[in-house]
């Protein structure tokens, strides 16, 4: 058996959480910039794509990619 038990990274491919990846998640996965990771990693809990079109730099259209790609809110 390895070390003790730590949460598992997202790997390529699957969706990521924007209320638990890593700012190098977020940017991997949903192409986000370094302003807006820091603005969702801040701004947690995240309920709903609501809070996340009221955070700086979240235009519809950013909101619209960011759904069709990776990423989705799991409610804690």
């Amino acid at each position: 058996m390895s070390g003790p038990k730590t949460r598992e990274a997202h790997h390529a491919g699957e969706v990521v959480d924007l209320n638990s990846a890593t700012i190098d998640e977020l940017m991997a996965a949903g192409g986000l910039n370094l302003a807006q990771a820091n603005a969702v990693i801040e701004a947690r809990p995240l309920a709903s794509w609501r809070d996340v079109a009221q955070l700086p730099g979240f235009d519809p259209e950013t909101i619209s990619r960011l759904k069709a790609g990776r990423l989705e809110i799991r409610t804690l």
